[in-house]
């Protein structure tokens, strides 16, 4: 008798990884609609001019700039593959979702955009613990489809805090060109941010929003 595809043995019961990225995507859009209305009303302690908010800002910056690259290098690894193989190499080797954080990064850096650290650490607390109850019911769904494997894979490899000594490279690598501009091109995006803030802090200057909330 044939043995049947691991693939084959997902139960119905389980919902689809489509599925749960879908809805985090939708919850992602809330939040971030949630916290750019937050920043209306929100400015930074520190003078737009001054040097503290131009630093904050020029590292929120550089963290973007981090992510952009950071997502295109774990690209060039996962190529497509997330939901079809194990990846165990490069990132992956370290980290279970080296994705989701350098996307959190990448929030906390918007929010350093504002000029304020606390809000730095609030835009990349809230993205982390969406992304943290995604990756768990994502976790559920491969552990359906790849049973031992991954479960392995769970126990030698962390789910957020990477451990360098574990880094393994691969011999050989199928990159995906299409894909990997396509990251790049959409990580690149995160920099709208700051004409966006910019907008926003220019309407505080003048006087057309009003600012109840300033915070370091």
């Amino acid at each position: 008798m044939k043995s049947k595809p691991v693939s084959a043995t997902i139960s119905p019961l389980v919902p689809s990884l489509s599925r749960v990225q879908h809805r985090r995507k939708h919850a992602i859009l809330a939040v971030a609609l949630l916290l750019f209305l937050a920043t209306l009303f929100t400015q930074s302690w520190w003078m737009p001019e001054g040097l503290w908010h131009e630093d904050i800002e020029t590292a929120g910056l550089v963290l973007i700039g981090l992510c952009v690259l950071g997502r295109t290098w774990c690209c060039m690894y996962i190529g497509g593959q997330k939901n079809e193989a194990i990846v165990r190499v490069g990132p992956y080797s370290m980290v279970r979702n080296p994705l989701y954080i350098f996307s959190v990064i990448a929030a906390g850096a918007i929010g350093l955009l504002v000029g304020s650290i606390v809000i730095g650490i609030l835009f990349a607390l809230l993205i982390f613990l969406i992304f943290d109850r995604v990756i768990r019911k994502e976790e559920n769904f491969l552990l359906k489809k790849f049973e031992e494997p991954y479960r392995d894979y769970m126990t030698e490899v962390p789910r957020w805090h990477p451990r360098w000594y574990q880094w393994k490279d691969a011999d050989t690598l199928v990159v995906r060109p299409k894909l990997v501009w396509i990251t790049l091109r959409d990580a690149s995006l995160f920099y709208l941010a700051l004409p966006l803030f910019e907008g926003v802090e220019w309407l505080q200057e003048v006087g057309y929003l009003p600012v109840y909330l300033w915070l370091p």
